[in-house]
């Protein structure tokens, strides 16, 4: 015979959570995962039909309840509900808590009306009023009394409508824009009051309108441990537990995290046909990888590197300008990387270190004998390969949809190198660092986290690889926009490099060595011989020579290394006819395209638009030159200079993505709401207050904010995810922006290349939910963003990764240049002043060109017939 206390104890209840595509659904599982043993069970709501889940639910009693997640759409669209719709019909004796969409599912199944709100209210809190049933036990109620929640919706529940049998339990009262006016603790004064929370009279059924998950919502995790207690009580559970007819025991349900990073699938029957896409799903592990081990399945002889680390004396990483003169001495001009222009070298450049944002810089050029050149290119699957010097290997998959994907590598010596063809671009690179491991134990003396590895860039379109049913290309792009843009993706595999420890002052040459005997190429260095330990000691030699000849040159020169070259009247006058920037999307179809955002995130299609654009000219600037000028201009502590041949990125992003350090600590610093500078010190102050706060960039940040904690809560411990820094003012050297930092700790059994799955791309630069706006903003922006909007930075053969937002970044690609910006659309939105905004992050970058080309100002300007 069970006691109270273990009748009330939620640890064992078996959760189901159906996921309507949405991107708040782990920030649930990982609540419910912190009060039951029996961690959630996740399933898109078009996994499994109908009749095999119903089998599942109500014949073998796999699962005690069910939480019917948040999405876009509408609880009257068969698609967007899935099987949410007959579950709540077909099963009344069947513990369900439905969230916003699920709350509304719930008033709709019984024949209550669902109708666009006053006003669509996301990423804004409102104070609740509740009538104390089960689900709010414990929880203040009224005006200022605590109870204060975020809200993401569009539609509501007409309360005059509700039928007998469903009752509301919670409202909240509309003001002015969705404010609260002044009301008495007691509750609301006499304004209209919405339906917050509902409950059925006799089956145990419920919803909330609000989002009880978000970060800002308080008494969120009271509230769904009230369910699950409303569960225990259950007389099902009871019988099920009395009978021991329940499989509570089973050990499958047992395991220590969620079976799938993106989402399980349950192990169906015969009869199960899935409809997600199992190619973006991602197996999570339940034992440790082994040694060159993939996600994918695929099995690695690994070879084993020696790493070299040599601390070079008396040259000074502190120094941002002696970091420069080195880049420009020993690899820009280096001749066997180009004819002064910085070909194929990286720079990850923190220029930004003040602070304390950033730490280290990482620099280098054409490398060892492991040194390689990847590119991944997509193009018409008619066209013949092989037209180009680097020998290719062509891949058909469900994302190309009309195009073949294409990877090229050279080595060191520009020779060709024989590789596989590539499944896609994620696998192929997980394949490449499985290939090779370190010595297991980290010396002591080597702070940074690179230590050889991959560095490059993952182009906006490997989001197919990431997200389910979606191809690499919108499906109205042009074939000349897909044959002219830049690679989907481009990497060095980086073997001999530069350190700058910015914090310390110290830098470092680091090299990687083969074994002598008996290692076995991977596909990638299928020629190579491999790099000995004589040539990795002679190169750090020679290049730590070399630091200190530039230190002590800079230290008696009287100004930069390199003066900036000037510009005959001739050339002046050719690019001031050539100086017209055009928008891919002129003004008036770019806020033509914020009204249309607006319109969706009305009719509960979407919560944010992150819309974004491109300033494109058919010549580019010196890119070397340009990005010299720009770190100087408009200091990141994300920056960098990548040269990969045919495309440069030039960027200064102050926005870091994801960085994994080699012990799985988790952190992503999402930038949301941006202000100019202002013109005195009182303007500036004024400026920061103006920004810190706005509902409207309040409401921006948390949304993306909450995006994030679901996107590593699917990979990482539970109870792990947390946000030591929320919505906090940084300044830059044009603008102030607000930044939010999101951390937690990967689960063991997962590798870097999960986590990349699991988040990207970045929520800032989609919106959400990240899934329904992608497929809006394709539609939107009819074109490829490219390297825009994707991340830039190392893969580290420790594990570690340290990845920014391609953000404030110039792409010159094949003498063209590209600068993409944009900004996200909520519903406060106004569509000029979108524009402006938009405007405004391109301005440093447009600025920067006219300086290197001696443009008068204002030159680089739009023209009326793009306006």
């Amino acid at each position: 015979m069970l006691t109270v206390e273990e009748e009330d104890s939620p640890a064992e209840v078996r959760v189901l959570l159906v996921d309507n595509y949405d991107s708040y659904t782990y920030n649930l599982f990982q609540l419910l995962a912190k009060q039951t043993r029996v961690h959630p069970h996740v399933i898109y709501n078009d996994t499994l039909p109908w009749s095999v889940l119903k089998r599942r639910l109500c014949e073998d009693n796999e699962f005690d309840c069910v939480v019917i997640s948040p999405g876009p759409g509408t609880p009257a669209r068969a698609r967007d509900v899935g099987v949410c719709m007959p579950l709540l019909q077909e099963c009344p004796d069947i513990p369900v808590l439905g969230v916003c969409l699920g709350h509304q599912l719930l008033a709709h199944v019984h024949g209550a009306t669902v109708e666009r709100a006053p006003e669509p209210v996301h990423g804004r809190t409102s104070d609740v009023v509740h009538d104390g049933s089960a689900l709010f036990n414990g929880i203040p109620s009224g005006y200022g009394q605590g109870f204060s929640v975020v809200r993401y919706h569009s539609l509501h529940v007409r309360e005059e409508t509700l039928p007998e049998c469903l009752r509301a339990t919670a409202w909240v009262e509309e003001g002015s824009r969705g404010r609260q006016t002044s009301v008495g603790p007691e509750g609301f004064g006499a304004g209209k009051t919405l339906v917050m929370g509902l409950q059925h009279q006799t089956n145990p059924h419920y919803g909330v309108q609000f989002h009880p998950e978000s970060i800002c919502t308080a008494h969120g995790e009271r509230l769904l441990s009230n369910f699950l207690r409303v569960v225990t009580r259950n007389e099902r559970f009871k019988r099920l537990r009395r009978s021991k007819a329940s499989t509570a025991n089973n050990l499958e349900h047992r395991t220590g995290s969620p079976r799938s990073v993106v989402h399980p699938s349950l192990a169906c029957d015969a009869d199960n046909t899935s409809n997600s896409s199992g190619n973006n799903q991602v197996e999570a592990r339940d034992r440790e990888r082994g040694e060159g081990e993939t996600t994918s399945g695929v099995t690695y002889d690994a070879c084993l590197l020696d790493l070299h680390v040599e601390v070079i004396d008396g040259v000074d990483a502190t120094s941002g300008v002696l970091t420069q003169h080195i880049f420009e001495t020993l690899f820009a001009n280096d001749p066997a990387g180009g004819s002064g222009r910085g070909e194929h070298t990286f720079w990850l450049d923190s220029s930004k270190t003040d602070d304390g944002r950033a730490r280290f810089s990482f620099m280098g050029g054409r490398g060892g004998p492991l040194w390689r050149h990847m590119t991944f290119t997509l193009e018409e699957s008619n066209r013949a390969a092989g037209d180009d010097d680097m020998q290719t290997y062509e891949h058909r998959s469900p994302e190309s949809r009309g195009y073949h994907l294409k990877l090229a590598a050279k080595d060191s010596s520009g020779a060709v190198v024989h590789e596989r063809a590539p499944v896609r671009v994620l696998d192929t690179i997980e394949g490449v660092l499985a290939a090779y491991t370190l010595p297991p134990h980290r010396p002591a003396s080597v702070p940074f986290p690179f230590l050889g590895g991959l560095v490059g860039y993952l182009g906006y379109e490997v989001k197919s690889e990431c997200l389910p049913d979606l191809p690499y290309l919108p499906a109205d792009a042009s074939r000349s926009g897909v044959e002219g843009a830049e690679p989907l993706a481009g990497f060095f595999f980086v073997d001999r490099f530069l350190v700058f420890d910015h914090l310390q002052g110290c830098t470092y040459a680091v090299a990687l060595s083969t074994p002598k005997d008996g290692w076995k190429p991977h596909h990638v260095h299928a020629k190579s011989t491999g790099s000995s330990e004589d040539g990795c000691i002679q190169w750090i030699n020679g290049i730590s020579a070399a630091a200190q000849r530039c230190a002590s040159c800079f230290a008696t020169a009287t100004q930069s290394s390199k003066p900036w070259r000037g510009m005959d009247e001739q050339k002046q006058k050719e690019l001031l006819s050539e100086s017209l920037i055009r928008l891919r999307h002129p003004q008036g179809e770019y806020r033509q395209n914020v009204s249309r955002s607006l319109e969706l995130i009305s009719a509960g299609e979407t919560y944010e638009v992150c819309l974004t654009t491109a300033l494109q000219r058919a010549t580019a600037p010196n890119p070397l030159e340009f990005y010299l000028r720009l770190r100087n201009r408009n200091p990141a502590p994300y920056a960098g200079f990548l040269h990969l041949g045919d495309t440069v990125l030039c960027c200064s992003s102050p926005e870091r993505f994801l960085r994994l350090d080699h012990q799985g600590a988790l952190e992503a610093k999402p930038i949301k709401g941006t202000i100019a500078r202002g013109n005195t010190p009182q303007e500036d102050e004024r400026n920061r207050e103006l920004l810190s706060n706005s509902v409207k960039d309040r409401s921006e940040n948390l949304m993306i904010v909450d995006l994030l904690r679901n996107d590593l809560g699917r990979v990482c411990e539970v109870g792990s995810v947390h946000c030591p820094s929320l919505m906090a003012i940084e300044s830059f050297a044009s603008v102030h922006q607000m930044v939010s930092t999101v951390r937690g700790q990967k689960r063991k059994t997962l590798s870097a290349m999960d986590c990349i799955r699991a988040t990207f791309p970045g929520g800032s630069m989609t919106g959400a939910p990240k899934l329904r706006t992608v497929q809006i903003l394709e539609q939107l922006e009819g074109a490829p963003r490219g390297a825009y909007s994707g991340s830039m930075g190392f893969f580290s053969l420790c594990g570690a990764l340290d990845l920014n937002i391609i953000i404030r970044t110039l792409v010159a690609h094949r003498g063209s240049m590209k600068i993409g910006a944009g900004g996200a659309v909520v519903a406060l939105s106004d569509p000029e002043e979108e524009f402006q905004e938009m405007l405004l992050k391109a301005e440093r970058l447009l600025r920067t060109v006219e300086e290197v080309e001696s443009l008068p100002p204002g030159s680089l300007s739009m023209g009326e017939s793009q306006g």
